[in-house]
């Protein structure tokens, strides 16, 4: 199915349809026709690398792609949406299955790039985004907004521990010097291991020790539980 594109006013005012094959194009817009009241649809006929913005000063709000990414030239097709999207902007994949558990290259490649931080609960994802709202010459001039995305039956609380860690670093932790790590064997018993945050991995057990972190945080990071099947090796 073809990309859309949405402009940023209440309702949707405007829809660019982007897809190389005008039959795939047709079909979309047979769709939309009946759904888009007074809101205009434009058909593009291009690969996705090769769209530009329809007329100067089209910025979308959400770029849609619905089985279509594993078909792009995946390097040179995102940075197509940040020239014609706000900085606000959300893109959304579609598909099948989840990109969340689906090993495959092209699930890997849309978040190649991008710091996102995750955690994961028995069956649910949280991770973290930002977008710069702001710009300037200066540090002090600039301004960033995060956001938590969490999926599944646990994401309200997922996100809110993802949000109270994220507090509590910038509180407490933040102007303070980096955190050390150290590397215990697999297996060794929690009252061995020094105070700090613990990673359990396959062959080993990390903990990281931040400055300042002797006392309990009003917010701390909680440890995680074993690591969710097929991610041991990671």
């Amino acid at each position: 199915m073809p990309a859309a594109l949405l402009p940023a006013v209440p309702r949707i005012a405007r829809v660019d349809l982007v897809d190389r094959y005008n039959d795939m194009l047709r079909t979309a817009s047979g769709l939309l026709r009946p759904l888009l009241g007074q809101s205009t649809a434009a058909l593009h006929p291009v690969a996705a690398k090769e769209f530009s913005a329809p007329f100067d000063g089209c910025e979308a709000d959400l770029v849609t792609c619905a089985r279509a990414f594993h078909r792009m030239d995946r390097p040179a097709a995102p940075p197509v949406a940040d020239l014609v999207t706000t900085p606000e902007a959300a893109v959304a994949f579609m598909g099948d299955g989840s990109l969340w558990t689906h090993e495959a290259e092209w699930t890997s490649e849309i978040a190649k790039g991008v710091d996102a931080p995750e955690i994961l609960g028995e069956a649910s994802p949280a991770y973290l985004t930002h977008v710069q709202t702001r710009h300037g010459d200066n540090p002090a001039d600039r301004l960033w907004e995060f956001t938590v995305h969490a999926f599944g039956d646990q994401g309200p609380v997922l996100a809110s521990q993802v949000a109270a860690t994220v507090r509590a670093w910038d509180r407490d932790v933040r102007d303070g010097d980096g955190p050390a790590l150290t590397v215990h064997p697999a297996g060794t018993p929690d009252h061995r291991l020094p105070a700090g945050d613990v990673v359990d991995k396959k062959h080993a057990r990390l903990v990281f020790q931040w400055p300042g972190r002797d006392a309990v945080l009003p917010a701390p990071v909680e440890r995680m539980g074993a690591v969710p099947p097929g991610l041991e090796g990671t």
